[in-house]
């Protein structure tokens, strides 16, 4: 959301993250519907979606506001109501001192909900996170000529606009944004106030009346920005640097051709989520957007799963973050558990080390206390230990270049480069699980041979020939096939169509038809081969246990990512949730969709 035109002095941008352990207003369910109104001085409100049924929210929301002089004074107010079918009660507030709230650098933190009816008692908190920029003073110096600064950071130069100078973009809170001026042919200012666009989800249309010319349009299209190019081979570059901008892949950095091993061992002294005293814990592991989950653990504490993953490293800042969860279900059921804990570390000190092992105290505090459960005596024997994680992790980084990938190579470039309309991993690898596999319990969801995988990978990457004929272990092969879709750097349904995806996810058959068929032919033409095998396999559920839901929940995370999950877990959250849904509802009209 992003407010109408002001006298603004800088641009202040809030992230309503998630709640936890807010109070009971529903007796009935034992819940609540929360939601949030955020307003700032006599600015316009946002107001966040209904989180029904739930003591714990998610919401993942952003708002922007153009901020004046007068707002600089006020304070950031956030109101949270429970939905009613006659109204909304309201549950507390929250204020941010102004102080806090115009800080030049990203600030984010839990802040405790005030209820002026139940004062000192636990109302809940609130995870909220900003940014504000002050004015353009410490915007860098105007691209005309070149593009080198910060996300246009490219190895060809990119010719200048005529009609438009661009300031400057930045990247805030996971969403580009473009600061333009508008200008007269001769570049004399039109004194016109600065437009923002938000490229996170925007759309790019090339404009047919005006030659060399292109707009830029806001998800909500009510701010927009045209820009003129000098002829059409610099109306390309440009065309071509804002889609990546759109796609969230153009980064700060130069890329880097890493590779990540992570086996996750162990974690101790967990929270505990049920009644009987115990969990259910499994661990999410989130590198660069790419994500994979481990097993679920049955009623313990002190889970161990020992199990492998391999993710591409593309940036040389990587983060990477481990989220435990909950699962109230089975393994093959759960989407989204109950939170439990997480940590993030940045790989950079580990590179080229060989395996590190690693015992990470979690960030526990979400969710309900263990005061408000049962506890079992082992339980109350380890209350004042810390949680943690146990893990090793591998990161190699090699300095040759990636000419030769094959696994998080972009899609379009690998099937250039081979030749062909599928590429030779997914064809191979299906092939070989269609003749020996359909049959096979768990397939993709048993994990393979976490050695055999890499030595795989390897050989592929270095363009060896491989003997799938030969491998015994068939979970190993499906483990390829995955790691291949997850590690693609733009996934399938691309970062580009996320936000539209997580609407579909609820809309008509049609719609969603449509939205595929926005897709690039190739994504098309893989996801459609990727689909009928997987109809295949689930035409087998009753041997094999993987039907058309199972088989959602395993590759929809990968097959969906969020450019913006490495901004706040809340977002890898919304990514795990909304993949299986939109998988499943694909391969459920599979027909209708791609024919």
């Amino acid at each position: 959301s992003h407010e109408g035109k002001r006298e603004s002095v800088g641009t202040l941008q809030v992230f309503v993250s998630r709640g936890k352990g807010l109070r009971i207003k529903d007796k009935l369910t034992q819940s609540s519907d929360p939601y949030c109104k955020i307003r700032l001085s006599t600015g316009k409100i946002f107001k966040t979606s209904i989180r029904w049924r739930t003591l714990d929210p998610v919401w993942v929301t952003e708002f922007c506001w153009d901020v004046s002089k007068k707002d600089r004074n006020a304070p950031l107010f956030i109101d949270l109501y429970d939905k009613d079918p006659v109204g909304s009660d309201i549950m507390g507030y929250i204020v941010v001192q102004p102080q806090d709230v115009f800080v030049e650098e990203r600030q984010e933190r839990w802040f405790d909900v005030i209820n002026d009816k139940y004062p000192g008692e636990d109302n809940g908190q609130i995870y909220i996170v900003w940014r504000y920029i002050e004015g353009t003073d410490k915007i860098p110096g105007p691209l005309v000529h070149t593009a080198k600064q910060g996300f246009l950071s490219r190895r060809k130069k990119l010719g200048g606009l005529k009609h438009v100078l661009v300031e400057n973009w930045v990247r805030v809170m996971g969403e580009f944004l473009v600061y333009t001026k508008s200008m007269s042919h001769d570049m004399k200012d039109n004194s016109e106030e600065p437009k923002v666009c938000l490229l996170n989800g925007a759309s790019l249309d090339v404009n047919k009346k005006v030659e060399n010319s292109f707009t830029v349009k806001n998800r909500d299209e009510k701010t927009s920005a045209t820009f003129v190019a000098e002829n059409s081979q610099i109306l390309n570059d440009w065309i071509s640097v804002i889609r990546d901008a759109i796609a969230g892949r153009i980064n700060m950095e130069e890329e880097i051709n890493g590779e990540l091993v992570v086996t996750i061992k162990s974690a101790s002294n967990l929270p505990a989520k049920d009644f009987n005293g115990m969990s259910d814990p499994f661990c999410n592991v989130m590198v660069e957007s790419q994500q994979e989950s481990t097993e679920i653990i049955q009623e313990t504490l002190d889970p161990v799963w020992n199990q492998s993953f391999t993710f591409i490293v593309r940036r040389e800042n990587t983060i990477v973050t481990l989220i435990i969860l909950d699962s109230d279900n089975s393994w093959l059921s759960a989407t989204v558990g109950q939170y439990m804990g997480e940590i993030s570390f940045a790989l950079q000190p580990y590179e080229n080390l060989g395996p590190v092992d690693l015992d990470l105290e979690l960030d526990a505090m979400n969710g309900l206390s263990r005061s408000k459960l049962p506890r079992s005596p082992r339980a109350k024997k380890k209350k004042n230990k810390p949680p943690k994680i146990q893990l090793t992790i591998d990161y190699q980084i090699n300095n040759d270049g990636p000419d030769t990938k094959v696994f998080g190579s972009h899609l379009g470039s690998l099937l250039e480069r081979e030749g062909t309309e599928i590429p030779f991993i997914m064809e191979n690898t299906i092939n070989i699980l269609k003749d020996k596999a359909l049959d096979l319990v768990g397939l993709f969801r048993v994990p393979g041979s976490a050695d055999d995988i890499n030595v795989y990978k390897r050989k592929i990457d270095k363009g060896e020939d491989v003997d799938f004929e030969s491998e015994d272990d068939l979970h190993t092969i499906g483990a390829l096939l995955k790691l291949y879709v997850r590690m693609l750097p733009d996934p399938l349904l691309t970062y580009a169509l996320f936000d539209d995806f997580v609407l579909a996810a609820e809309g008509e058959v049609q719609s969603l038809k449509e939205l595929i068929h926005r897709l690039p032919v190739e994504n098309i033409v893989v996801l459609k081969f990727l689909c009928y095998f997987l109809l295949d396999v689930a035409e087998q559920e009753e041997i094999n246990k993987m039907g058309i839901s199972n088989l959602a929940l395993v590759f929809g995370p990968n097959i969906l990512r969020s450019a913006r999950a490495e901004l706040c877990t809340d977002y890898l959250i919304q990514q795990m949730a909304m993949g299986p849904k939109i998988l499943g509802k694909v391969l459920e009209n599979v027909d209708e969709i791609f024919n």
